[in-house]
């Protein structure tokens, strides 16, 4: 992943989080957009997920 593309996926978890807390009418916006870069970083460079396939081994 280059860094637009990391840049773009931290766009989307702000949106789905401000979606989200919003829709609760509560929670902490602070928080939750002070570990964007990482959550974008973690789950589009590093970690090896397939969200399809949530039982995948890896």
């Amino acid at each position: 992943m280059n860094v637009q593309e990391v840049t773009n996926l931290a766009r989307d978890i702000r949106v789905a989080t401000l979606k989200s807390l919003t829709d609760l009418g509560f929670g902490h916006y602070g928080g939750s957009m002070s570990v964007v870069e990482t959550l974008a970083v973690l789950y589009g460079a590093v970690m090896k997920i397939d969200p399809a396939d949530p039982d995948w081994p890896e």
